[in-house]
């Protein structure tokens, strides 16, 4: 007689079929474009969170500089203000006695991602920084006298991200004794 293994090639129920292994070029390419979409929507909702986290992050910035300089001219019974300006695309901020112009040393960096709002900065941009504006300086400035009191005009400087994007966030001195809070995007308009 025939063995075990001479009927199992002969008969073909007892054909074993080969195993396949792996996948398909069209399920690989579908898996690639699933992830691909993923990947594409995390990315842009990192950006959007960076960006924002930037945004809060300069106006705590520019809120405590207020302070600073109210604290600063209460402490050394003189005049001290908040300097604010764009140069090269990037926002900054010197807190300074009034008597003398802020140097180098003075001027602070705000995240490249954020930028100051106001028409005088960039014509496409309504009114939002309303801090008197110095057009030969191009420098916006917030002073405080002796008792930490706003010195001259009140007003807001408002930040947003320089790269689309409506959030607008802002710090505002409201009355003569120098109030200051900080306000966000319709109530910095």
């Amino acid at each position: 007689g025939k063995s075990g293994s001479d009927a199992m090639k002969l008969n073909p129920k007892f054909r074993v079929q080969p195993e396949e292994h792996g996948f398909t070029l069209l399920e690989v390419l579908v898996v690639v474009l699933i992830v691909g979409i993923l990947a594409t929507g995390f990315a842009i909702s990192w950006d959007n969170f960076v960006s924002f986290q930037a945004l809060r992050n300069a106006e705590n910035l520019l809120y405590n500089a207020l302070e600073e300089a109210k604290a600063n001219a209460v402490r050394d019974s003189i005049n001290w203000q908040v300097s604010f300006r764009e140069k090269d695309d990037i926002s900054q901020w010197a807190v300074h006695p009034t008597e003398r112009s802020p140097v180098t040393a003075d001027w602070q960096n705000l995240n490249t991602r954020v930028r100051i709002l106001d028409t005088d900065i960039n014509p496409k941009d309504l009114n939002y920084t309303t801090f008197y504006y110095n057009k030969k300086t191009g420098e916006y400035r917030m002073q405080f006298n002796h008792r930490g009191n706003a010195n001259g005009q009140l007003g807001r400087i408002t930040v947003g991200v320089r790269r689309g994007g409506g959030a607008v966030r802002c710090v505002i001195v409201s009355t003569l004794i120098g109030a200051t809070r900080t306000a966000q995007d319709a109530k910095c308009k």
